[in-house]
């Protein structure tokens, strides 16, 4: 795909209008295939012609192949929920009229061909304007946010981890969704080179396997504790078994993980228990200062009602004013660019531990590791 111009000028307007034309359907379909496998879709409205391209992931979003819905404003407009479509003209004519201060964007109904619901998070921008001010082209993206509103349904928890799911839907999910819009826009733009094309399309297709990534781990974080069978567990066993699974990890890091062998026999669900333990070593793993190698230890006590089990690293460690935030949704307390990662594991060990009728805990520590204890109820 070219971006030079140049040649232009020696066409016809019918000519020019093909080349623009085919230019806008090969970007087109470099966008889909970066959206394919994601819960996104992507739309182009040519506003004052009347005519939308709808990319087929967006029509896939509604049970649609591509070749069932015409591209045209009135396609996803008959599937829009009738109360909700008052509402999306009313947030486009204040986008316009504040010549795109005001965000367009907003959560609506479609009805999908099966009959059911699909909940959408929609976000646009103008990025045409003619002489007069008025919009000549629009752009944007929409997310399938109907595994949160059933997960946010399914949710009885307490107030604040409600307000955590909030926070996250309103902010943590939107955010990789505005940056995909912002980048289809710039990408829609004459003259940008290839190179740059390239950058946006790298950033385009990391905004949209972090939204993936975020999604499931809501989803997972949801289905914590649905399927409970309490279960007498060896968690030396345990560990054996997840320290395979985890080889490639600990040789490529040069990892130690010491516990004893017979370290414990407690009545736990261990599903939840393995996956507290992997959060755990998978973090002791990554989370380290560059030319350390990984040492963690796992030791057990027990009381008169728990069992204690202390997981301790000697990673980056993290500050004791920072310890209040780390089992929060999608908290993460170092740049996404050093560390991998949702920030919603540490979330999922409290969860775990919870429904366990125990708790979590992180010890302080400065910058030679951290050590979690995982109270495990003896009697649940």
């Amino acid at each position: 795909m070219s971006s030079d111009t140049s040649h232009l000028s020696k066409l016809s307007t019918e000519e020019q209008l093909a080349w623009y034309k085919k230019e806008l359907e090969d970007k087109n379909l470099i966008i889909d295939s970066i959206l394919e496998s994601t819960m996104a879709g992507y739309w182009d409205w040519l506003i004052q012609e009347n005519t939308e391209y709808l990319s087929p992931t967006f029509k896939k979003m509604f049970g649609y192949e591509d070749h069932e819905m015409e591209n045209h404003p009135d396609s996803w407009q008959k599937i829009i929920h009738p109360d909700d479509l008052p509402d999306v003209f009313e947030c486009f004519n204040a986008h316009v009229e504040s010549k795109g201060k005001v965000p367009f964007s907003n959560t609506v109904r479609y009805t999908h061909k099966d009959g059911s619901t699909v909940n959408v998070f929609c976000s646009g921008q103008v990025v045409q304007w003619d002489e007069e001010g008025k919009p000549i082209r629009m752009i944007g993206a929409h997310i399938d946010i109907t595994p949160l509103k059933q997960i946010e349904q399914q949710f009885t928890l307490r107030n604040n981890e409600l307000e955590d799911f909030a926070y996250a839907t309103s902010h943590d999910l939107k955010e990789p969704l505005r940056t995909i819009s912002s980048f289809i826009e710039l990408l829609g733009q004459e003259g940008i080179g290839d190179d740059q094309k390239k950058q946006y399309l790298d950033i385009i297709g990391q905004s949209s396997k972090r939204m993936t990534l975020l999604i499931q781990g809501l989803l997972d974080h949801s289905r914590i504790g649905k399927e409970l069978e309490l279960e007498s567990v060896n968690v030396g066993k345990l560990l054996d078994d997840l320290c395979s699974d985890l080889n490639h990890s600990i040789e490529d890091k040069q990892a130690k993980i010491e516990y004893a062998k017979e370290l414990a026999t407690i009545q736990a669900y261990p599903t939840e228990l393995r996956t507290l333990f992997q959060n755990l070593v998978s973090n002791g793993i990554k989370f380290m200062p560059e030319g350390r190698k990984p040492e963690i230890q796992i030791t057990h006590e027990e009381d008169k009602y728990f069992h204690i089990f202390h997981v301790k690293d000697n990673g980056i460690g993290i500050l004791p004013e920072k310890q209040d935030k780390i089992f929060k949704l999608f908290a993460r307390l170092n740049p996404s660019n050093d560390y991998e990662g949702t920030g919603i594991g540490l979330t999922h060990c409290k969860k775990i531990a919870e429904i366990h009728k125990g708790s979590i805990k992180v010890s302080a520590s400065g910058e030679d590791g951290t050590t979690f204890s995982i109270y495990i109820n003896r009697v649940i």
